[in-house]
C-alpha cells in the first residue's frame, strides 16, 4: 500500500506518536485496532434539489429523517457514485485487512436526513460487516460523526475503570470525533458504536449510509463457512 493510501486510513495524531517514539528509540503497537478509512469523492453528480424529491419517513425516535428506498445506491442516479464506494470499499477491506477468498457486497443504502434540532443516537449497524457514509451537504455546525468505544471490550483498561489523563489521544480515547465536509467518504466495521452531534444550524444535513458484507468463503477447514449475498 503506497503512503497516499495509508494517509487515507491512519490519522495523522498516530503518525506524530510514532514519529515521536521512533526519535525516543521506544516503539508502540496498535494492536487489534478498528480501523476507520477516510477521504474524499466527487459528490457533484447528485444534488441538492434531487436529494429533497427523495421519499422521507421519520425515524421511530424522532431524532431525524431517512429515505424509504434501503437499496439507495442501486438506483441510476447513484450508480456512479456507488462504483467510486465499491473502490474504497475494496481497498479497505482486500489490501488493508487482506480478506482472502470472497468479494464485498452492497446489502444496503439510505438517505440520512436531518433538519436542525435532530441527531443520531449512538448506534451500530446490524446483520453487516462493514459499513460507512458519504456527505453531501453539511453546512457549518450541522454536527460531525463520533465512534465510541464499547465498555465490553477492554483496550488498555476495562469499561468499568476510567482513570484520568493528561490529554487524549488514540491509545487512550474512548470517544473519536470527525468534523465532516461535503465529499468525505468514511468507512468502519459495523460492530463500531458511532452517533452524530446535533444540527445546530439553520440547514439540512444530508448523507448517504450503507452496509457491506461478506460474499464468498469465511474460514477454512472445520471453520470454513460459505455465504451468497445478492444486491437488489
Amino acid at each position: 500500500m503506497t503512503t497516499t493510501r495509508l494517509q487515507k486510513v491512519l490519522l495523522e495524531p498516530y503518525y506524530v506518536l510514532i514519529i515521536f517514539l521512533t526519535i525516543m528509540s521506544n516503539e508502540i503497537i496498535p494492536l487489534f485496532s478498528s480501523p476507520v478509512y477516510k477521504t474524499k469523492v466527487d459528490v457533484s453528480s447528485i444534488s441538492e434539489f434531487f436529494l429533497k424529491t427523495i421519499e422521507y419517513e421519520p425515524y421511530p425516535d424522532q431524532t431525524g429523517y431517512t429515505s424509504k428506498d434501503v437499496h439507495i445506491l442501486m438506483s441510476q442516479p447513484f450508480a456512479e457514485l456507488k462504483k467510486i464506494i465499491d473502490h474504497h470499499m475494496n481497498m479497505y477491506c482486500f489490501e488493508l485487512l487482506k480478506l482472502a477468498n470472497c468479494r464485498i457486497r452492497h446489502t444496503q443504502s439510505w438517505v440520512n436526513l436531518h433538519k436542525p434540532g435532530n441527531y443520531s443516537p449512538k448506534h451500530y449497524h446490524s446483520n453487516s460487516c462493514f459499513s460507512g457514509g458519504v456527505y453531501f451537504k453539511v453546512p457549518e455546525k450541522s454536527g460531525g460523526l463520533i465512534f465510541c468505544a464499547s465498555h465490553t471490550a477492554p483496550t488498555y483498561t476495562t469499561g468499568t475503570i476510567k482513570p484520568l489523563t493528561t490529554e487524549g489521544n488514540l491509545f487512550n480515547a474512548d470517544r473519536w470525533g470527525f468534523e465532516v465536509e461535503e465529499g468525505d467518504l468514511i468507512l468502519w466495521p459495523s460492530h463500531l458504536m458511532h452517533q452524530t452531534d446535533f444540527n445546530e444550524s439553520k440547514e439540512d444535513r444530508m448523507m448517504v449510509a450503507f452496509n457491506y458484507f461478506i460474499d464468498g468463503k469465511i474460514g477454512d477447514n472445520t471453520r470454513q463457512l460459505k455465504i451468497r449475498v445478492t444486491e437488489k
